[in-house]
Protein backbone atom coordinates (compact mmCIF):
# COMPACT_ATOMS: atom_id res chain seq x y z
CA UNK A 1 0.00 0.00 0.00
CA UNK A 2 1.28 3.42 -0.96
CA UNK A 3 2.05 5.92 1.78
CA UNK A 4 1.30 9.57 1.11
CA UNK A 5 2.67 12.58 2.89
CA UNK A 6 0.09 15.31 2.26
CA UNK A 7 0.64 19.04 2.10
CA UNK A 8 -2.87 20.49 1.91
CA UNK A 9 -3.42 24.04 0.79
CA UNK A 10 -5.78 26.20 2.80
CA UNK A 11 -7.86 27.36 -0.16
CA UNK A 12 -11.64 27.10 -0.18
CA UNK A 13 -11.73 26.21 -3.89
CA UNK A 14 -10.42 22.94 -5.31
CA UNK A 15 -6.65 23.34 -5.46
CA UNK A 16 -4.11 22.42 -8.10
CA UNK A 17 -2.08 19.34 -7.16
CA UNK A 18 1.60 18.50 -7.37
CA UNK A 19 2.52 14.85 -6.85
CA UNK A 20 6.06 14.29 -5.60
CA UNK A 21 7.90 11.13 -6.59
CA UNK A 22 11.24 10.88 -4.79
CA UNK A 23 13.80 8.15 -5.21
CA UNK A 24 14.15 5.28 -2.78
CA UNK A 25 13.32 6.93 0.53
CA UNK A 26 11.47 5.72 3.60
CA UNK A 27 8.19 7.36 4.58
CA UNK A 28 9.84 9.00 7.59
CA UNK A 29 12.61 10.65 5.56
CA UNK A 30 12.21 14.34 4.68
CA UNK A 31 13.39 15.13 1.15
CA UNK A 32 13.87 18.17 -1.07
CA UNK A 33 10.57 17.19 -2.70
CA UNK A 34 8.88 17.53 0.70
CA UNK A 35 10.42 20.97 1.07
CA UNK A 36 9.05 22.05 -2.30
CA UNK A 37 5.56 20.63 -1.63
CA UNK A 38 5.47 22.33 1.75
CA UNK A 39 6.25 25.70 0.15
CA UNK A 40 3.67 25.16 -2.60
CA UNK A 41 0.95 24.39 -0.04
CA UNK A 42 1.52 27.86 1.43
CA UNK A 43 0.54 29.47 -1.88
CA UNK A 44 -2.61 27.45 -2.58
CA UNK A 45 -1.24 24.32 -4.25
CA UNK A 46 -1.81 20.95 -2.60
CA UNK A 47 1.09 18.51 -2.59
CA UNK A 48 1.32 14.79 -2.02
CA UNK A 49 4.57 12.85 -1.74
CA UNK A 50 4.37 9.20 -2.70
CA UNK A 51 6.49 6.67 -0.84
CA UNK A 52 7.11 3.46 -2.72
CA UNK A 53 5.43 0.67 -0.73
CA UNK A 54 8.18 -2.01 -0.60
CA UNK A 55 10.61 0.27 1.27
CA UNK A 56 11.02 -1.02 4.81
CA UNK A 57 13.16 -0.24 7.84
CA UNK A 58 15.01 -3.10 9.47
CA UNK A 59 17.70 -3.73 12.04
CA UNK A 60 16.28 -1.26 14.59
CA UNK A 61 16.23 1.56 12.05
CA UNK A 62 19.80 1.08 10.86
CA UNK A 63 18.87 -0.42 7.48
CA UNK A 64 16.42 0.75 4.85
CA UNK A 65 15.60 -2.00 2.38
CA UNK A 66 13.98 -1.53 -1.01
CA UNK A 67 12.66 -4.53 -2.90
CA UNK A 68 12.34 -2.75 -6.23
CA UNK A 69 9.77 -3.94 -8.74
CA UNK A 70 8.83 -1.64 -11.62
CA UNK A 71 5.23 -2.86 -11.85
CA UNK A 72 4.66 -2.31 -8.12
CA UNK A 73 6.09 1.20 -8.36
CA UNK A 74 3.91 2.04 -11.39
CA UNK A 75 0.86 0.52 -9.65
CA UNK A 76 1.57 2.63 -6.55
CA UNK A 77 1.64 5.76 -8.72
CA UNK A 78 -1.58 4.86 -10.55
CA UNK A 79 -3.44 4.11 -7.30
CA UNK A 80 -2.25 7.40 -5.85
CA UNK A 81 -3.43 9.30 -8.91
CA UNK A 82 -6.90 7.69 -8.70
CA UNK A 83 -7.17 8.41 -4.98
CA UNK A 84 -6.10 12.04 -5.27
CA UNK A 85 -8.22 12.91 -8.33
CA UNK A 86 -11.30 11.60 -6.51
CA UNK A 87 -10.70 14.11 -3.68
CA UNK A 88 -13.15 17.04 -4.03
CA UNK A 89 -10.56 19.46 -2.62
CA UNK A 90 -8.32 18.76 -5.65
CA UNK A 91 -8.76 20.37 -9.07
CA UNK A 92 -8.22 17.25 -11.20
CA UNK A 93 -7.67 19.41 -14.30
CA UNK A 94 -4.52 20.94 -12.76
CA UNK A 95 -2.05 18.22 -11.83
CA UNK A 96 1.73 18.31 -12.06
CA UNK A 97 4.42 15.83 -11.10
CA UNK A 98 7.83 16.59 -9.67
CA UNK A 99 10.25 13.72 -9.36
CA UNK A 100 13.86 12.82 -8.74
CA UNK A 101 16.09 9.80 -9.03
CA UNK A 102 14.23 6.57 -9.73
CA UNK A 103 10.90 8.39 -9.28
CA UNK A 104 11.64 10.28 -12.49
CA UNK A 105 12.34 7.05 -14.36
CA UNK A 106 9.16 5.41 -13.14
CA UNK A 107 7.06 8.42 -14.10
CA UNK A 108 8.62 8.45 -17.58
CA UNK A 109 7.76 4.74 -17.89
CA UNK A 110 4.18 5.43 -16.80
CA UNK A 111 3.55 8.14 -19.38
CA UNK A 112 5.34 6.31 -22.21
Amino acid sequence: MTTLRNYKSETTEPAPLVIGLPGFVHKKEYTRIDSLLEKLSQIGITGARVTYSPITVEDNGRTIRCNFNLETYVTDFRETLKQLTADPTIDATKIAVVSSSVGASVFAHHVA
